[in-house]
């Protein structure tokens, strides 16, 4: 038996439900257990380098407009640096800015990357069309960023997890009637 939205991980050896991805950066499996705190690093991340990038290039529009009171022969030997930086940081931002809108993007719509695989990307390589129309696990957009943020607002940008992980119940907000269909559904299919 599998569970509905469940994947096997080859790099962790386990079942994970709601599986996203495998992610290098944290080393784990990004799933409906840790599904918020990657969003939220991603958030942070991205918040954090734009902060920096903003703060180099302040510091640079400064100087070059000569309201610094330094001297550029003061800072000559930290230019290369500095310029180096920002195009390092810039990259940061973009890179991550990218990844957190892509994944706010499949949040909205309750899927994960997996899912939006095989949904819009993987019946275009076999010349079939993509099949357009709403997932079959989206329940609105407020309801799907309730499913994964928590239940209130005022806790969605912090990292913590409230009782069953903030949702009315173990099954992303459904009522058991939904459950109910869902595995009269998988068995029939396994029979």
């Amino acid at each position: 038996y599998k569970p509905p939205r469940a994947q096997h991980c080859k790099q962790c050896g386990r079942c994970v439900q709601r599986m996203d991805h495998h992610c290098p950066w944290v080393q784990n499996c990004v799933g409906e257990a840790n599904t918020k705190f990657f969003i939220l690093f991603l958030f942070y991340g991205t918040v954090t380098s734009t902060f920096y990038a903003v703060s180099v290039v302040w510091f640079l529009w400064d100087f070059m407009s000569r309201k610094s009171h330094l001297k550029f022969r003061d800072i000559a030997g930290y230019m290369g640096l500095l310029l180096g930086t920002l195009i390092i940081i810039i990259c940061l931002t973009l890179m991550l800015g990218s990844l957190f809108g892509w994944n706010v993007y499949l949040m909205m719509r309750n899927q994960t990357s997996l899912e939006n695989y095989d949904i819009e990307v993987a019946p275009s390589r076999s010349r079939g069309k993509a099949k357009k129309g709403k997932h079959r696990y989206d329940m609105g957009t407020y309801k799907n960023l309730q499913s994964v943020l928590g239940m209130s607002p005022l806790i969605w940008l912090l990292p913590i997890a409230g009782s069953s992980w903030g949702r009315e119940d173990s099954a992303a907000g459904k009522n058991e009637d939904e459950n109910e269909h869902e595995m009269a559904a998988l068995r029939t299919t396994s029979e």
